[in-house]
């Protein structure tokens, strides 16, 4: 009985990993702008720049995020990156897992 649970289960793993990958594992471009999920594209303070803003809001605990029109997604990945780009328009270079972006690169200006 043992040997038959341990084939299957060999069997199963094997097929497990056998599978192409989700498509939400591809790496796929994305372009918005990167601003904090506090503010969104709408930042409350009006004498900074959105840059600015969006870095402030970021050392208060908001997150980085890529707005595109309605679609909002966390930014996941090397954050002096991201201070850089921060209120640019910039095309991302990730994989999306739910809304949270695994990003490898970022280039401004797409």
């Amino acid at each position: 009985m043992a040997l038959i649970f341990t084939s299957a289960s060999l069997i199963y793993a094997d097929a497990q990993s056998s599978e192409p990958p989700a498509a939400s594992d591809a790496t796929k471009n994305f372009s918005g702008v990167i601003t904090d999920d506090h503010c969104g594209a709408k930042h409350q303070m009006t004498d900074r720049s959105p840059a600015g803003c969006t870095r402030i809001c970021v050392t208060k605990g908001a997150k980085y995020v890529l707005v595109d029109g309605d679609k909002v997604y966390v930014l996941q990945g090397d954050v002096v990156k991201l201070n850089r780009m921060a209120g640019e328009r910039v095309t991302v270079v990730g994989s999306l897992h739910g809304n949270t972006i695994d990003f490898t690169s970022i280039t401004a200006g797409q």
